[in-house]
């Protein structure tokens, strides 16, 4: 079996990849010099030229109607170019609300998400994560809870979050400027992708899901949103490779290019069997959720599990390559290594993923 990219596919990558590469290194200086904010400018070429917010998002509301495997195409470019915007938690904004709300209640807001005027966060999405959602006296809904390492900005003024109900787990909706709602900034490894704390004391909540979230829903989306994830630890990869490609090709020591030493070649060759190793597994998961074949969840797992380690090693090997100088502020290879870092602690830890696999093929904590 050969899987590769349709024409169509290759397009959006090219056209993808060529817009984040004019955006992109400005919008991470100022983002690593502290504000918080991106290029308005940017995302609005984005939304209107190539529709990325709504790569995913159904055509019934206003999205281009694409699949897994376009949104990671998408999301691979985002790393591959270090990019600042917010397009894993838009398109996954747009998973959630078109698998967990109901179409009444949630058709405005996504197709806002698709069209780029809303970039809701969202949390909740793992049970260890969630919090408590009641009745309140008006008739509508209050949540409670904290919870940390949410993706945000100062581009999120809502967020989704999927919390307990004494029914079982429901979709609201939060204005982050309501009363009860804390927002606070978290100190993140990673200096282009702001994470913050947040925390909801009666906060007023929307109900947007029709009743009890099904589980099977709930899988599906967590295995989507996680091999986005994946996607675009792929492309932060690739990114970290290029680069460091590049130096060995021109950079001179002994009156050579260090690219001609045996031990570099064979250490950018290893990183590139991890990249590709990486791509392959993540573009299998993506098509596999497009076409609903195989089980999501172990496949989340497996490919979490297995692009995590290798984006981590292939950007340690850029900054290896670099040496000294990769560790300047002022160099890209140590926040491609940053991104590595702190998307492995996004979502789920890779030590669970593991754990998640072991149970799937039949091994307990206790054997018989």
């Amino acid at each position: 079996m050969r899987f590769d990219l349709s024409s169509e596919q290759q397009a959006l990558r090219d056209a993808t990849r060529g817009l984040l590469e004019r955006c992109a290194s400005s919008h991470r200086a100022a983002m690593v010099d502290g504000d918080n904010s991106f290029d308005a400018e940017c995302w609005r070429r984005a939304s209107d030229e190539l529709g990325l917010p709504g790569v995913a998002v159904p055509e019934e509301h206003d999205g281009a109607g694409g699949s897994v495997v376009d949104a990671a195409v998408v999301l691979e470019e985002a790393g591959r170019t270090l990019s600042v915007l917010p397009l894993w938690t838009s398109i996954g904004a747009g998973r959630i609300l078109g698998s967990l709300a109901a179409p009444d209640l949630g058709a405005e807001l996504l197709a806002q998400v698709a069209a780029g005027t809303a970039i809701p966060g969202w949390i909740g999405l793992h049970s260890a994560r969630t919090v408590e959602a009641a009745a309140s006296a008006s008739d509508g809904h209050v949540v409670n809870g904290r919870t940390t390492h949410v993706v945000g900005g100062d581009w999120m003024t809502q967020v989704l979050v999927i919390a307990k109900t004494a029914d079982g787990l429901g979709l609201f909706l939060v204005p982050t400027d309501t009363a009860g709602v804390t927002v606070t900034a978290e100190r993140a490894v990673d200096l282009t992708r702001q994470l913050v704390s947040m925390s909801f004391a009666d906060a007023p909540a929307t109900l947007l899901s029709p009743g009890p979230i099904e589980t099977a829903s709930l899988v599906r989306v967590r295995a989507e949103i996680a091999t986005l994830l994946a996607a675009e630890q792929v492309g932060t990869a690739q990114g970290a490779l290029d680069m460091a490609v590049a130096y060995a090709k021109t950079r001179q020591q002994f009156g050579r290019a260090i690219g001609s030493f045996q031990s570099l070649k064979h250490l950018l060759a290893d990183a590139y069997v991890d990249v590709e190793t990486a791509r392959d597994t993540t573009r299998y998961a993506a098509w596999t959720l497009s076409v609903d074949r195989e089980d999501p969840a172990l496949m989340a797992l497996v490919t979490r599990a297995g692009v995590t380690p290798r984006a981590q090693r292939v950007c340690a090997t850029a900054l290896q390559v670099f040496g000294g100088i990769g560790y300047t502020w002022e160099h890209d290879a140590h926040l491609y290594y940053r991104r590595a870092l702190s998307a492995a602690h996004l979502l789920t830890e890779v030590n669970h993923d593991l754990d998640g696999i072991a149970d799937t093929i039949g091994l307990a904590d206790e054997l018989p």
